[in-house]
């Protein structure tokens, strides 16, 4: 099997490109895949605690390439070697999801330590919601969507930090819509007294 001199193989699509073949921009992309896999696996060696993001991370690289394929048309002239252009735009797209992902990540972890709100208002252990077990009559006290969606993962069992994350809501915003329907279901309940 013949080896593929692929700087050579680029210098000749970039040169194709460069005069105006757009088929050139196509086969140049397919040729430079492999730097997407081999970018993401020397990046992610540093990175061990986001192995996981592997398949979407060489999506990312396809984008990269892409992109620094398709900005070459623009520019019309590139450093040499081509492959080192490619594989900096590739290396500078990963990096950037990465750091994206470790502030998310971060994000999280700061919600869990320090934002939790304690385990006696879940609704297990709440006295108000354990007295009326009618999940029709808790929906029906919502007003708005984002209400529904709260009680819904609150009368599952989910903890209101686990609300946060899912729904993608404040910690403020999910406490302040728990403790609106405490006060609903109290009135309700008293008046039903009466």
């Amino acid at each position: 099997m013949k080896k593929v001199d692929y700087d050579k193989l680029n210098e000749t699509l970039v040169t194709r490109l460069f005069a105006g073949d757009l088929t050139a921009r196509d086969e140049l992309i397919v040729a430079n895949q492999r730097l997407v896999y081999t970018t993401v696996d020397r990046v992610l060696r540093l990175w061990i605690n986001f192995q996981h993001l592997h398949d979407d991370l060489v999506g990312e690289g396809m984008i990269a390439l892409i992109t620094a394929v398709d900005r070459l048309l623009k520019i019309g002239e590139v450093a040499r070697p081509i492959r080192n252009y490619l594989i900096t735009a590739i290396r500078n797209r990963l990096i950037t999801e990465l750091i994206g992902q470790a502030n998310h990540y971060q994000t999280i972890q700061y919600l869990d330590s320090y934002h939790r709100i304690p385990e006696s208002v879940l609704a297990e252990n709440d006295p108000v919601f354990a007295r009326i077990e009618d999940r029709e009559f808790f929906m029906s006290l919502c007003e708005t969507e984002r209400e529904q969606e709260i009680l819904s993962y609150y009368l599952a069992g989910q903890k209101p930090v686990d609300i946060i994350r899912r729904a993608g809501l404040s910690r403020a915003i999910v406490h302040n819509t728990l403790q609106q329907f405490r006060q609903k279901l109290k009135e309700s309940q008293e008046s039903l007294a009466d």
